[in-house]
Parts: structure tokens; sequence; C-alpha cells
């Protein structure tokens, strides 16, 4: 079974022209090639979610978005 990713939409500063930018949930999405139901946005409010049980991507300041390694999403148990 593969974990879903949890998103954390927010700023970065671009190593490549200085400049402050917001990334949001759905950027994030796209430049990290997730489709639709593989994701969901990390609010802070995860009521009956675990932190261990999602892969979470953030902002990158380097803009590397390559995919997660596929093992990560997948239980090894």
């Amino acid at each position: 079974m593969r974990r879903k990713y949890a998103l954390h939409p927010g700023s970065v500063i671009s190593k490549n022209d200085g400049d402050e930018h917001f990334i949001s949930a759905g950027q994030l999405a796209r430049l990290y090639k997730l489709g639709p139901s593989k994701w969901f946005i990390w609010d802070g409010d995860q009521q009956g979610r675990s932190w261990n049980d999602y892969i979470h991507l953030y902002p990158d300041y380097h803009g590397r978005y390559g995919r997660p390694y596929e093992a990560q999403a997948s239980d090894s148990g």
C-alpha cells in the first residue's frame, strides 16, 4: 500500500533570483508531479493522522522537485 504525500505550501527564497516566492499546494503537486488523489495539505490540524504515516513535501530553496524515491511511498511491513 502506498502512503500519501502531505504537502506543506509556503514561502521560499529562491536560490536563483533571491526573491521570496509563495508556493501553493497545487504548485507543489505539479512540481513534484503528483496526481490529485496522491496528496493533501498538511495544515497543522490533522486529527487522527500520524506524521510518520505520510511523506512530507515542502517548497525547495534549490528548486529541486524530483519525485521522491518510490520505496518511501510504500509500506515496508
